[in-house]
């Protein structure tokens, strides 16, 4: 259930990341002379780019995640976690980031 949490709150993060540029299209469509057709495909196919290539990173720190999460569980390390489930989502969170932030530099 916890990936479940996880991949919803990634997807609504994204949602809300496509959705913060809005306002700029009514003046794109001003500017440009964009219909509200065309308006709307520009919009569809950013977030229908986003979208998947996050996904492909989320599944990578998904299981970099579950390996750190073992080790520290072996080690246990989790005693010294407040809230273990908190602890985890921000781990996942930070280690997403640095998955792309890693995909952007070596590319």
């Amino acid at each position: 259930m916890r990936i479940f949490r996880n991949c919803a709150f990634a997807l609504f993060v994204l949602i809300v990341g496509t959705n913060l540029p809005s306002p700029l299209y009514a003046v794109y469509a001003h500017s440009f002379g964009f219909s509200p057709v065309v308006l709307t495909l520009i919009f569809a196919t950013y977030a229908g780019v986003l979208v998947p290539s996050l996904l492909l990173w989320i599944i990578v720190a998904y299981a970099l995640s579950a390996l750190l999460r073992r080790l520290m569980q072996r080690f246990d390390l989790y005693r010294l976690v407040w809230h273990r489930a908190l602890f985890d989502f921000a781990f996942f969170v930070c280690l997403l980031g640095g998955v792309v932030y890693l995909s952007e530099f070596l590319s």
